[in-house]
């Protein structure tokens, strides 16, 4: 695919969400060649994703510290139109 810049790009530690989830999520933005990055992480096991937007579905990977790329893959949202008969 071809890189999307102006993403915002959370990480959360992997239990995050089994928990209270008192740890601040870690953000940033795509740049325009569609690169990412976080500085400072504590080491540990993230969920990296992205939040659905009009053009992009809910993306999500697992992620250890230490890797040097991690590619995240945004789906095009669809548009679906329903049309109910005889309700």
């Amino acid at each position: 695919g071809r890189p999307v810049s102006d993403i915002e790009i959370t990480a959360r530690p992997r239990d995050y969400f089994k928990t209270v989830g008192d740890e601040p999520a870690h953000r940033t933005i795509t740049n325009v060649d569609g690169f990412y990055a976080f500085s400072m992480l504590p080491a540990g096991i993230y969920l990296v994703g992205t939040e659905a937007s009009p053009q992009y579905s809910a993306s999500r990977i697992e992620v250890k510290t230490g890797v040097k790329y991690a590619d995240l893959v945004l789906e095009p949202q669809r548009m679906v139109s329903v049309r109910g008969v005889g309700l």
